[in-house]
């Protein structure tokens, strides 16, 4: 028995999700355009630490896995951000994840994709960002977690996204607030190291 927990103790993930792709070509005002796996049919992410292993679907000519740039779901099957997209697109860069029920994100969670440019968590449940969830992700220029339930943002999470250019925070408990240009953003970084730990925070609207 003690040898069994032994080996329970170092499965940390659960493989075998296949999803199923519709492969496009797309253009966004904010990040250009690119080629996607558009999500068509709602995979069972209902568990953490769940690894994506293969992705179906009819490419467009001349396409491959190696040319997605971009994920796009909008799903309410998906409860928490999956592992292994980065193993088949391994030139991703734009997550989209909207009209999720994930309700917590952490540093691992994107350690995975250090590229990552474009990161939209839109309309989920998340409420809090913990300190270092975007130590991994410098290149990032694009954050939404525009109508989620976030009540606690750490003060400093920002600090070190140079390239940051868009940040939406609109639509949460305790901030309402998005700025599209980078003097925008540092200022709104700004306000959130001055009301976090105040109870003004809680109205930063």
């Amino acid at each position: 028995m003690k040898n069994l927990r032994f080996l329970l103790l170092f499965i940390p993930f659960a493989s075998g999700v296949i999803i199923n792709c519709e492969f496009k070509t797309y253009t966004y005002s904010d990040i250009g355009s690119g080629y996607e796996c558009k999500l068509n049919k709602d995979p069972s992410i209902i568990s953490p630490n769940i690894v994506i292993s293969s992705a179906k679907g009819t490419h467009q000519a001349s396409m491959s896995h190696e040319k997605v740039t971009s994920f796009y779901s909008w799903s309410k099957a998906i409860h928490y951000i999956p592992y292994g997209l980065n193993k088949i697109f391994p030139n991703l860069f734009s997550l989209f994840i909207a009209n999720g029920r994930i309700k917590e994100i952490h540093q691992k969670d994107l350690e995975q994709y250090p590229r990552l440019v474009y990161l939209t968590l839109y309309d989920n449940d998340i409420t809090y960002l913990e300190k270092d969830l975007f130590k991994f992700n410098t290149e990032l220029k694009f954050i939404s977690f525009n109508t989620n339930k976030i009540n606690q943002i750490y003060p400093t999470i920002f600090d070190h996204l140079k390239k940051l250019e868009h940040l939406h925070l609109d639509v949460n408990q305790c901030v309402d607030k998005r700025e599209d240009d980078r003097s925008g953003v540092l200022e709104l970084i700004k306000k959130l190291k001055i009301y976090a730990g105040s109870l003004l925070f809680l109205i930063f609207k």
